[in-house]
């Protein structure tokens, strides 16, 4: 399937993440105690999605992170080992629980991306996220699911961060 707001999504989400907190490295422990924080959340069950969602290193070689939605597992590659990049590629599988047709960066998955980084992110960032995506001309969906809840000004994540060492 063609995928023609792929590479506008990532120039939005370098300008919105670039050099925060959400692109620190992560270790094994920290970013599984993460995922299991967002899809155990009533935002991510709200979405439709359902835990629990396998994350783990990609293979040393790969470029990019991948989402298999299909049998709910993400792989993150090498620098991709963020909450920034992991709350994107839960995007894509909480996406597939609306519509399994929907396009891989289009309006639908950048509505859910948004949502969840509410909850993991804090509202403010995923303001930052929404106003970005709308300004470079990538429209987002009307929401199908309850409206996110906001865990703190730094999300989940930022209540994880200050409670362990990363």
């Amino acid at each position: 399937m063609k995928d023609p707001d792929r590479q506008a999504c990532y120039d939005a989400e370098a300008l919105v993440w670039g050099e925060t907190l959400y692109e620190e490295p992560l270790s094994p422990a920290v970013m599984a105690a993460l995922v299991e924080a967002i899809t155990d959340h009533p935002t991510w069950v709200g979405i439709g999605g359902t835990a629990p969602v396998e994350v783990r290193a990609a293979r040393r070689e790969a470029l990019q992170s991948q989402a298999y939605s299909h049998r709910r597992k993400i792989t993150l590659s090498l620098g991709g080992e963020n909450c920034a990049t992991l709350v994107h590629e839960l995007a894509h599988v909480a996406t597939r629980y609306q519509d399994w047709t929907a396009q891989a960066h289009g309006a639908l998955w950048r509505t859910v991306y948004v949502d969840l980084a509410v909850t993991a992110c804090g509202a403010e960032a995923a303001s930052r996220l929404a106003r970005r995506f709308e300004s470079t001309g990538l429209p987002l969906a009307a929401g199908r699911w309850p409206e996110p809840a906001e865990e703190g000004p730094y999300g989940l994540y930022g209540a994880l961060r200050s409670r362990v060492s990363l």
